[in-house]
């Protein structure tokens, strides 16, 4: 068995065999490709070859001068495709060995079983999957709970506009939501760039949906299509409207849409254990499943101290400023 960092020219058979064995969007070339591109993280896309079959792959990216690999950045979970343990054990082994100066993380909907030296795994978020089965009103009455439903039929009354975003306006008012509620967590938000090439990259798979209440913009999501799945990947919402049912609405019209689509899953997307987003998430009726974090670290808690902390210096700089510094601060930190 071969193991090799794959280049331009591997990319149809990367992206057929993700295809193929059940990866996630976020495994495509491309995804990994926009972030180089974007803010100039450095491709480590393994792939594992018996012959000229490929037999497993992992995507992993670093950013500049961090000396971290990570399975995906942007992403709810990627991790290692793999025809069985044996090849998976070996894109392990790989890492181990020839990135020994380096640390990585991966995020990956598979627990290892037999967890090899020198590796940590832990289970930090919670990742939920809604099985589409039937129209969106059938889904309404036989999946989704009472008390969901319940908020869904009180956004109904509350004479909410649903769009669906085809041109740069549409986004640009999600954008404020989604910064407003970014400084609110006290976290960094992408900036508004990000959202626009995204959108300009992959056009119709990629879906925003935005409530609005007399034109005023009270819930959005971001939505990406891969096969016959709908990730869920950006949510934003006022909270002045959440008596509304504002995000519950959203939340319905992205499932009415891969209802309408044939669209067969609706990934919800990932969240802490235990919060708010949460229990949100878990009332939709959908499947939980653990997100692992595999790496050589003991210590796995992954979200960025250095991102918080610049935050907390910065949060209060006029947008435009905030958005220059922000693709630096992604990009290094």
């Amino acid at each position: 068995m071969e193991i090799k960092i794959a280049d331009i020219n591997d990319k149809i058979k990367w992206n057929s065999y993700v295809k193929e064995n059940k990866g996630s969007f976020f495994h495509l070339w491309e995804w990994g490709k926009f972030l180089n591109e974007y803010f100039g993280y450095k491709m480590f896309y393994l792939m594992a070859k018996e012959g000229e079959k490929t037999v497993g792959v992992l995507p992993l990216l670093e950013k500049p001068r961090s000396k971290t690999l990570i399975s995906l950045p942007l992403a709810d979970f990627a991790g290692i495709i793999a025809d069985n343990l044996k090849v998976h054990s070996e894109i392990l082994n790989y890492i181990q060995n020839n990135y020994t100066k380096k640390d990585f993380f991966i995020y990956s909907k598979e627990e290892l079983k037999n967890v090899p030296n020198g590796i940590y795994q832990t289970n930090i978020y919670a990742n939920f999957e809604m099985e589409i089965n039937g129209n969106a009103e059938e889904m309404l009455i036989k999946v989704i709970p009472q008390k969901t439903r319940n908020m869904i039929n009180k956004s109904n009354r509350a004479d909410l506009t649903i769009k669906v975003a085809d041109d740069l306006k549409l986004w640009e008012k999600y954008y404020r939501l989604y910064y407003a509620n970014m400084l609110h967590l006290k976290s960094l938000p992408l900036p508004f760039t990000f959202f626009r090439e995204l959108q300009n990259l992959w056009k119709d798979k990629v879906k925003l949906f935005l409530v609005l209440k007399e034109k005023i913009p009270v819930s959005g999501l971001v939505g990406l299509i891969f096969e016959d799945k709908f990730y869920i990947w950006g949510n934003a919402s006022d909270k002045k409207f959440s008596n509304l049912g504002a995000n519950n609405r959203v939340y319905f019209e992205a499932i009415k849409f891969a209802c309408e689509n044939d669209l067969r899953i609706v990934n919800l997307g990932n969240t802490k254990p235990q919060t708010s987003h949460f229990f949100f998430k878990k009332n939709w009726g959908a499947k939980e499943k653990n997100i692992y974090v595999i790496s050589n670290k003991k210590n796995l808690n992954t979200e960025s101290k250095s991102q918080k902390y610049i935050m907390s210096l910065f949060q209060f700089l006029p947008r435009f400023v905030l958005e220059i510094l922000s693709k630096l601060i992604y990009k290094y930190y």
